[in-house]
């Protein structure tokens, strides 16, 4: 947890969960500066140089090669976090989340100071709500909830990607704007009423508005909750 800890600040990337289990390890990371792969050396390297120097060992530690996927939407993001969470209950290791040690889901509760602090645990809760307090309360509801159907109130299906650049084009068009400077416009409530419309027309995942329109995410998400 340390290594992943140290890794998480000098690198550039955010953690968003994590989860230890017997035989492998499950992170959701944003890699903003660096590609997954670098990210993955790195903490790889580190962790097998501490064991084999604590256990007087040679050679490789991992088995295969780490397994990756992209997460492009929020509302998948929420289920992979969850999936996470919950794999020592479906495991049988414990009978709830907040029992496991060896995961980031006390960290969002607040409760798992002794590891430090590792995730960036605001963005994720900030999609629950503005209040950190109500926010926690919702994330753990969220978490204990088994059907993997239920996913905030984000159920609209995105329309194809050409199809909504034209929409965001059209819409910027009207306000002799452009996705360069939309996010340095002076208007604040013209510019968010024009970020919550392309939100509205396209169903684009906060994520995805986010790389579009040059903004920051956490932006992003004020705006539209």
């Amino acid at each position: 947890m340390t290594i992943l800890s140290l890794k998480n600040e000098n690198n550039g990337y955010s953690v968003y969960a994590y989860c230890l289990m017997d035989n492998h390890v499950h992170l959701v990371i944003d890699e903003r500066q660096d590609s997954v792969s670098r990210i993955m050396k790195s903490i790889n390297i580190s962790y097998a140089g501490y064991f084999n120097r604590k256990y007087s060992r040679v050679g490789h530690l991992f088995q295969d090669r780490f397994k990756s996927e992209p997460v492009e939407d929020d509302r998948y993001l929420l289920a992979v976090i969850r999936y996470i969470h919950q794999n020592p209950v479906k495991a049988g290791i414990v009978k709830h989340a907040k029992n496991y040690k060896w995961s980031s889901y006390c960290e969002y509760l607040g409760e798992n100071d002794e590891q430090g602090k590792i995730i960036d645990r605001k963005y994720i809760l900030e999609m629950f709500h503005s209040d950190e307090e109500k926010a926690v309360k919702l994330f753990a509801e969220f978490m204990g909830k088994q059907d993997k159907n239920q996913f905030l109130d984000i159920e609209e299906e995105e329309i194809n990607h050409s199809e909504a650049l034209k929409i965001i084009h059209d819409i910027l068009k009207e306000y002799q704007l452009t996705p360069e400077n939309l996010k340095d416009y002076n208007d604040i409530m013209i510019r968010n009423k024009i970020v919550c419309e392309i939100r509205e027309r396209t169903k684009l995942s906060q994520r995805k508005m986010a790389k579009v329109l040059n903004m920051d995410k956490s932006a992003i998400n004020r705006i539209v909750r």
